[in-house]
């Protein structure tokens, strides 16, 4: 995903939408398990 957020960020005239729509689509397990780990640290360090 590090690869493709580089080329997204810094070389998007280069990506074919195709291949974008493809990874949407099938492969945001990166994202959701960073959301997981953040949400689960949050709740356990919140001390309001």
């Amino acid at each position: 995903m590090a690869k493709f957020r580089n080329k997204l960020v810094h070389m998007y005239w280069e990506l074919d939408d195709t291949i974008v729509y493809d990874i949407i689509k099938n492969n945001l397990g990166d994202v959701e398990e960073f959301m997981r780990i953040s949400a689960e640290y949050i709740k356990n360090n919140s001390h309001m």
